[in-house]
């Protein structure tokens, strides 16, 4: 699946339920729909090698011509609109274009029995009426899906035929067009109700397909709520366990470091005495889109306490990279923060410790980062500073 039908199949997920049905059967009935066109042209060969010398070639060579020309249309315009990547209105749409091409293309061959045949005009256009009744019955199988496909290429193939056979009066031509009503109503009935099966096998697999949908969001939700903070979105503790393994993997792999960035927020205990909670969740969801943008994409940035963050630097080349990213937290951290026209001053304290140099497990990374952090809170607030332990 390339990115843009990726696209696509998310945007189906917004469809409604008979949206999501109504090109479910516009596809099923379209899915083969080149290939019957090529086979048809196929038995358009077959017939007129069988009437070669009962029909002048004139009429056969016109009778191909239009065939050929209708068949490459429809090959042209479902090439140029395919169902896949259509909305269900452009794809209904293009139903009924592609309804009426092959109504064209029905009436063709309808037309054929019209032509001045030679030589045993009654059986050769009993075998015309046998050859049409076949395709008629395989077509109304194929595109019962949509109810008024079935209708309109039966109709337009055996009436001209039918017609022909009421017009030329005789017993058996009287007795081969009231047959042919027979013929034409049963194909019809019987594509009716195998289209009516089919839909409710359609139905039925695009409710499936929608529990299915629906149970795996419920799986994405719950594998999200389980590794994400309820209130910032961020990495949970748990989550930065993970990443942390991953880190360390690819560290040990290219030789690398990476640092923990420990971060405790200033001043924030009297933003939650004065103003509520209310406003606390909105600093720290603040805080966390402001921490977010200070690191990469690469990098974790979690929510590990009330109002504790951490963030894992990956690829580590010196102390430098570290001070740039803990220099942008202090400092976007340390704008104020606006809620219901009041504005707090808050800041960050971080403590940063690297992997290896100040501990190989999480636990030593964190307590050698935390310490460092401490160190922060007793000069004054508002700093960084590496951790000067080693293992």
């Amino acid at each position: 699946m390339d990115k843009y039908d990726s696209s696509i199949h998310r945007a189906e997920a917004l469809y409604s339920h008979s949206e999501r049905v109504k090109l479910a059967r516009i596809r099923m009935a379209f899915s083969d729909s080149s290939g019957n066109m090529i086979r048809l042209m196929f038995g358009a060969l077959f017939i007129s090698y069988v009437f070669a010398d009962s029909i002048p070639m004139v009429y056969l060579e016109s009778w191909l011509l239009l065939l050929l020309v209708f068949t490459i249309v429809i090959i042209w315009y479902e090439k140029r609109n395919p169902v896949i990547r259509l909305l269900p209105d452009e794809a209904a749409h293009m139903a009924n274009v592609r309804m009426a091409l092959g109504a064209g293309i029905s009436l063709v061959w309808g037309l054929l029995a019209w032509a001045p045949f030679s030589s045993d005009p009654v059986l050769l256009r009993v075998f015309l009426f046998v050859a049409l009744s076949a395709l008629g019955a395989i077509g109304g199988i194929g595109y019962s899906m949509i109810m008024p496909y079935v209708y309109i290429l039966n109709l337009t193939s055996l009436g001209p035929i039918i017609i022909w056979f009421f017009i030329a009066g005789d017993n058996f031509s009287l007795l081969m067009a009231f047959s042919g009503l027979i013929w034409l109503t049963l194909i019809l009935r019987t594509s009716h109700r195998i289209g009516g099966v089919q839909v409710e096998g359609v139905e039925l697999a695009e409710r499936l397909k929608e529990e299915i949908e629906k149970r795996e969001q419920a799986n994405r939700l719950t594998i999200h709520h389980a590794n994400h903070d309820n209130l910032t979105g961020l990495a949970n503790r748990r989550l930065l366990n993970e990443v942390y393994k991953r880190f360390t993997a690819n560290a040990t792999r290219h030789n690398q470091k990476f640092g923990l960035l420990m971060i405790d927020l200033d001043n924030f205990k009297p933003v939650n005495d004065i103003a509520g909670h209310h406003a606390g969740d909105h600093v720290l969801s603040v805080v966390a889109m402001r921490l977010t943008g200070s690191c990469r994409e690469v990098d974790c940035v979690a929510r590990t306490g009330g109002d504790e963050f951490a963030v894992l630097v990956e690829s580590v080349a010196d102390k430098e990279d570290l001070v740039r990213v803990a220099e942008k937290i202090v400092v976007s951290v340390g704008e104020p923060v606006v809620f219901e026209g009041r504005s707090f001053e808050i800041g960050a304290s971080v403590g940063i410790s690297i992997w290896p140099d100040h501990g190989n497990d999480i636990d030593h990374l964190f307590k050698a980062a935390d310490q460092a952090m401490y160190h922060v809170k007793r000069e004054g607030k508002k700093g960084y500073r590496f951790s000067p332990e080693t293992r």
